[in-house]
């Protein structure tokens, strides 16, 4: 293993995961009670067909959105799931707040195609009350030979209490 290989398996490591700084900070679960608790599901695609038997790999970033101007959100977990329906990595595991208007992303790089043309996160969210709920997208970009790819999909609500 040559000094290369071993700091570019330290960056995929690093941005794969937010950093926690002041906007996102682990929290212990039994300093808060959270009301509302919430699952969404986000499609995504760690490659396309450009043709029957040509694909462009893309780059994933999931991006979570407090849109609450007054409220923390909490992150309980973020699953990463590939074509088929298999859990392929959990991203976020523990609770997570996020701050008011603040955002969190998490990074699948451009050479990562577990996931494949039907990949998908899904998130948990959690609340202390009523809130605005996040705007939860991920953004797909990448490029083959000179043209480049770009866009995105939101997430959609699969189950929340209350």
């Amino acid at each position: 293993m040559t000094a290369c290989t071993v700091y570019a398996e330290a960056a995929e490591q690093v941005y794969r995961s937010p950093a926690v700084n002041s906007h996102f900070y682990k929290v212990d679960p039994n300093s808060i009670k959270l009301e509302r608790t919430c699952s969404v599901y986000v499609p995504a695609y760690s490659h396309i067909y450009l043709t029957e038997n040509q694909t462009a790999s893309l780059g994933i970033t999931l991006s979570i959105r407090n849109v609450d101007s007054n409220r923390t959100i909490y992150i309980r977990r973020v699953d990463y799931y590939d074509t088929q329906g298999n859990l392929t990595d959990t991203l976020n595991n523990g609770l997570f707040a996020l701050t008011p208007m603040a955002t969190a992303s998490y990074v699948i790089s451009q050479k990562d195609m577990r996931g494949g043309v039907g990949a998908n996160f899904v998130v948990q969210w959690a609340a202390e009350k009523q809130i605005y709920p996040p705007i939860i997208e991920a953004i797909m970009a990448g490029n083959a030979g000179t043209k480049s790819y770009s866009f995105s999909s939101r997430g959609e609500n699969i189950m929340c209490n209350p």
